[in-house]
């Protein structure tokens, strides 16, 4: 799950909610495990990257405009996606290394 930060909203906290409305967990904890600056020279921007423990359903509650598709993968199938380009995505590629997938 990925977000943008309300006004006011703490990044732990759009962390929660982007869980429960993307993919409809919540979790027990949740701990920052790093930062991604996006673009550093062009743009102050920083991901932050969080690590959720103790999941357990919730509702799905996506914004009108995704299109969402929940799937659960093992950290090998992560890595075999990783390595034939299924998995693109800079900030996906930066959080499975924060989590230690490869």
């Amino acid at each position: 799950p990925a977000g943008t930060l309300k006004r006011g909203e703490s990044p732990l906290a759009c962390a929660r909610r982007e869980l429960a409305e993307e993919i409809g967990y919540k979790a027990r904890s949740i701990a920052l495990i790093g930062r991604i600056f996006t673009t550093p020279g062009f743009s102050d921007e920083i991901i932050y990257v969080y690590r959720a423990i103790g999941l357990s359903c919730v509702s799905l509650r996506p914004d009108a405009d995704e299109i969402i598709e929940k799937a659960i993968f093992t950290k090998s199938q992560l890595r075999a996606m990783l390595k034939d380009g299924r998995i693109a995505d800079s900030k996906t590629i930066s959080g499975l290394s924060l989590c230690g997938v490869f």
